[in-house]
């Protein structure tokens, strides 16, 4: 009896892990890194990035990549632009290095010059300051 139950339970184990199991792509159109590309709009090498990020999968016949149409007709755009960022170029990075320094640059150059005008103004009040003093003490004496 308990041969039985446990043959039932391995049955039903079996059962549930084949319904519940992705459906072989057996009928569905297989296209490969190329037209994939063309598809989408990009490169192969950003079809192969999204492979690589689990955006797309891969399937593997005789050798060969192949992914399924559906899949890059329903491939999430929101996804493929956040991974289509890529670093920018080096010569990107040196225009931006280049921009910033200068940016730096004039920066530091309008502090100076709001120092200066700042220490101006702090004579000026302190100036003020004492012709007030002598001016009241003046009147009072």
């Amino acid at each position: 009896m308990k041969g039985s139950k446990n043959q039932k339970r391995g049955l039903e184990s079996v059962c549930h892990f084949f319904l519940s199991a992705p459906q072989p792509s057996v009928n569905k159109k297989k296209v490969t890194i190329e037209v994939a590309a063309r598809s989408l709009g990009v490169s192969k090498g950003t079809v192969i990035d999204y492979l690589n990020r689990g955006l797309l999968t891969r399937i593997k016949e005789n050798g060969r990549v192949f992914i399924e149409m559906d899949e890059i007709n329903s491939l999430d755009v929101s996804e493929r632009k956040r991974s289509d960022l890529r670093p920018p170029r080096p010569e990107a990075k040196n225009l931006d290095l280049e921009r910033l320094k200068i940016e730096l640059d004039t920066l530091k150059q309008d502090l100076e010059d709001h120092s200066s005008e700042l220490a101006e103004v702090k004579i000026r009040i302190e100036q003020l300051e004492k012709d007030h003093k002598d001016h009241h003490q003046g009147k009072n004496t």
